[in-house]
């Protein structure tokens, strides 16, 4: 005689569903996650390539000293405004979703795991070499 399969039982079978939907997430990070599509993440996004020009611009000049008056109050504006945006921007990096063959994660361990493994160590050390010239007056 053949073996009947056991059914599952319907509280396995949800809970088994809530940890395959991919906005699922256990505790409340989950309302701390957005999608990298989102607008305010395009917004973001633009946002940083106007502080990327910026710093493609600014660097180069300001390691020459005599072009440019690094102690003006406008650039130490900016610089202070770059720095504050990269360091935000390397903490928002563990709350955004990323893609991943066709779907987007938007688990919150998966997306710190996957930064970790990724650009958190690039991020990590150039936000702390940007405060680190700020406090030392370069």
């Amino acid at each position: 005689a053949g073996l009947s399969a056991k059914p599952e039982s319907p509280k396995a079978t949800a809970r088994q569903r809530m940890l395959e939907d991919p906005t699922h997430d256990l505790g409340c990070w989950k309302y701390f996650v957005a999608s990298p599509s989102s607008r305010w993440r395009l917004v973001w996004d633009l946002m940083g390539s106007f502080f990327l020009f910026l710093d493609l611009v600014m660097i180069p000049m300001q390691a020459f000293g005599s072009l440019i008056n690094n102690d003006s109050t406008p650039l130490m504006v900016l610089t202070y405004a770059t720095s504050c945006y990269w360091t935000a921007d390397f903490m928002l990096s563990f709350f955004v979703g990323y893609h991943i063959k066709g779907v987007v994660e938007m688990h919150a361990w998966k997306i710190a795991t996957h930064y970790f493994r990724t650009w958190f160590v690039m991020d990590f050390s150039l936000v702390i070499v940007d405060w680190c010239f700020i406090f030392m007056g370069l």
